[in-house]
């Protein structure tokens, strides 16, 4: 996990580097021509500019991480120690799956730096579900409050996961969708635009299936 998190913070702080590199370059040369063209060189000032905002962004993220860590016993925002985790995870997920975080729970926490690193390794471990991208990969990120105790949640929709692991042989012996029979009874199917488990997809395909097979499902998706 140590090598592949360094591998990919090692990439992300070099692509911004190759652009300011490169942007430096093409100020030097404007400079030296006698005609310098004052738009295009406050073009390439703002691209140093930006690359250099990555990598102080990437640092500052990784120097939050490393500080949860060092001080384990002193109370710190518990939000910000699972969005650190999800921004320190992040070049390792770009192009592999969108993550997104929906944190509710709020106030400080003890052993933040622990809780960071548990959720980095949840994140990463959620990324390696992920066997190839079909553009649906999704990570969700949440904190919440329920009676009295602090639940954070991380959860992905990859074939790779534990859940798929345990039925891939059998899952469509219990799936709604793969055991419609003749003239089955009237169902309805409720769900919201945001949901993703089941997509709306599926709730649309289990809906025109139950149409064949001489049933009646009503859809309800909620916005």
């Amino acid at each position: 996990t140590v090598g592949t998190l360094a591998a990919a913070v090692a990439h992300e702080v070099n692509n911004p580097l190759a652009f300011m590199f490169l942007a430096i370059d093409n100020a030097a040369l404007m400079l030296d021509a006698e005609d310098a063209d004052n738009e295009k060189l406050q073009t390439e000032l703002t691209d140093v500019l930006n690359g250099a905002t990555r990598i102080r962004d990437i640092v500052r993220d990784l120097m939050a991480f490393a500080k949860f860590r060092d001080e384990a016993d002193t109370p710190s925002d518990l939000n910000e120690a699972i969005r650190t985790a999800v921004r320190i995870a992040a070049p390792e997920l770009r192009y592999k799956a969108q993550v997104v975080t929906d944190l509710r729970a709020s106030g400080n926490v003890a052993g933040a730096g622990r809780l960071s690193q548990v959720v980095l390794n949840l994140v990463l471990n959620a990324g390696r579900s992920f066997r190839e991208a079909t553009g649906g990969e999704r990570i969700e990120v949440t904190s919440q409050l329920l009676d009295g105790q602090i639940v954070i949640d991380v959860i992905d929709n990859g074939p790779g996961g534990i859940a798929h692991g345990l039925v891939n042989a059998y899952w469509k012996d219990f799936s709604p969708l793969h055991n419609i029979s003749s003239n089955p009874p009237p169902t309805d199917f409720f769900t919201g635009d945001k949901d993703h488990y089941p997509p709306i997809e599926t709730a649309q395909k289990f809906k025109a299936e139950m149409a064949k097979q001489g049933g009646c499902c009503d859809l309800v998706i909620y916005k």
